[in-house]
């Protein structure tokens, strides 16, 4: 709604932000493996995006040492081809 002097009022200028971290919800979910998903479907529905950072960043937010060893032998066991290029 614009009022008589043409500036947006409150109410448009929340829809705005309400559909916008509507859209960054969306994108989080997307972007994360299917068991994850189901996790962040079971937050409540009035959750804002920040909810959804807290909640990753609390259980998905340090490495696990079995994690990191992995990661670790898996960087050992790369082989480059002497007669190619790396890239």
């Amino acid at each position: 709604m614009v009022d008589v002097t043409g500036a947006v009022t409150n109410q448009e200028a929340c829809d705005k932000w309400f559909k916008k971290d509507a859209m960054a919800i969306g994108h989080l979910t997307l972007r994360v493996n299917p068991s994850i998903q189901q996790e962040l479907d079971s937050l409540p529905a009035a959750s804002f995006t920040d909810d959804y950072w807290t909640h990753l960043s609390t259980h998905y937010g340090t490495a696990m040492p079995s994690s990191v060893y992995k990661d670790f032998k898996e960087t050992l066991n790369i082989c480059l081809n002497p007669g190619q290029h790396p890239t």
